[in-house]
């Protein structure tokens, strides 16, 4: 089966994409962040990229070139799908990016389906048959009842449309029902069913669906082991906090970024040690990760691991890093963030305050209203700097007030 990875800022994208894709017979991983989506590139092997042009941080084209400047991935094929119609942007996509294919929002199934295996038909894989989609999706759609769709959990060729369609449209009433009909997927003979079935589990608001996720992580099929990892990271379910452990403790940078994702969600502190020892490793993806998930331990130790890694060779560490710290309000945090703002980079200090503004530093406030008062008549540089700053310091106001007035 043919691997995707999607990136788009919106999650609503991401996931009416996964929809269209894994109904058409694909693999399909999807995110909204960009590094997430570098470290997928690298701890997984896909098939194809696809990606929007216009979103916070990195955008589409730098992406592009950050990739086709890493060893190996100067020939993996990249669709663009986004707003921008215009024909220049479709020229500089072609020819100045290496892209093999441009796709306009708003699209249709087909308009996407049609334009992905042309790409794997240039490249001479055998892309799914837009026949089997066709036929799945008017099955579904005579199942009249939830019941009916459930049913059809006992047909072999349906059984992986079934659990697709369960994880993007799960009826909360009916999960005591969802939940033991998995059961008896999850030693489906099929690899491809029971990937599914880890997928779908991940996206189950039950407590039960924990546990089928465990029994999943024994699977013999790398792939469906990976899957249920990726569910588990994301549930933040304290319950799993030994699995993940054992994970972020193993040798295997390939999964253990995700395990320190997961312990991040639960602040899960014996993990901090762990995550101290990842920043050094040799694997850029993984000390990436980490420096994320240390982000989450606001406290003087993490700070001052994340400070030393603002000098990482890898440019992407050093982009989380401040991310990191810039989410961090403990005073050595603030400390440092606040000498950041007086760099000479006004690119990198743009940067930061856009990271402090959506992550709601209320400690960054008295630096960012100095600089919000700039003099305007001083250089356009501090001009430019005052009207981010003025929007950061309302950003953060108007969260804190709002978590007032819950409290009150």
């Amino acid at each position: 089966m043919l691997r995707i990875l999607s990136l788009d800022d919106e999650p609503q994208m991401v996931e009416l994409i996964g929809l269209i894709l894994e109904h058409a017979g694909y693999e399909y991983v999807g995110t909204d962040d960009n590094y997430t989506a570098w470290a997928l590139l690298h701890a997984e092997p896909f098939d194809l990229l696809t990606q929007d042009l216009m979103r916070p941080g990195i955008d589409g084209w730098e992406l592009l070139e950050l990739l086709r400047a890493e060893p190996g991935f100067d020939g993996l094929p990249v669709i663009i799908v986004t707003a921008k119609a215009q024909n220049l942007d479709k020229l500089i996509a072609k020819e100045l990016h290496a892209t093999d294919g441009y796709i306009t929002k708003p699209f249709g199934p087909v308009e996407l389906l049609s334009e992905i295996a042309r790409v794997f038909a240039a490249r001479g894989h055998r892309p799914p048959s837009l026949e089997t989609w066709q036929t799945a999706r008017a099955t579904l759609r005579q199942a009249e009842s939830f019941e009916a769709r459930l049913s059809l959990l006992h047909d072999p060729g349906m059984r992986r449309h079934v659990l697709i369609s369960l994880r993007y449209d799960q009826p909360r009433s009916r999960l005591d029902q969802v939940v033991p009909a998995l059961q008896s997927t999850i030693n489906d003979p099929d690899r491809d069913v029971r990937l599914a079935v880890a997928k779908t589990l991940g996206a189950l608001n039950h407590p039960d669906a924990l546990d089928l996720l465990v029994q999943l992580w024994d699977d013999p099929d790398k792939g469906v082991r990976r899957e249920a990892l990726r569910a588990i990271s994301a549930r933040g379910d304290a319950r799993a906090a030994g699995l993940l452990m054992d994970v972020l403790c193993g040798s295997d940078w390939r999964l253990r970024w995700m395990a320190a994702l997961g312990l991040s969600r639960l602040r899960h502190w014996p993990a901090v040690e762990p995550l101290l020892q990842a920043l050094r490793d040799p694997a850029p993806c993984l000390r990436m990760m980490a420096a994320r998930a240390l982000g989450a331990f606001d406290d003087k130790v993490c700070a001052e691991a994340l400070t030393t890694t603002l000098a990482d060779a890898d440019r992407l560490v050093r982009d989380v890093s401040w991310q990191a710290l810039s989410a961090m309000s403990n005073p050595d945090a603030v400390k440092q963030l606040s000498a950041a703002l007086d760099d000479p980079d006004i690119d990198q200090v743009v940067k930061i305050i856009a990271w402090a503004s959506r992550s709601r530093n209320v400690g960054l406030l008295p630096r960012l209203r100095q600089i919000a008062r700039a003099d305007a008549r001083q250089t356009r540089w501090d001009s430019s700097l005052a009207t981010h700053a003025k929007y950061a310091v309302d950003s953060i106001e108007k969260a804190a007030r709002r978590r007032e007035s819950k409290h009150t």
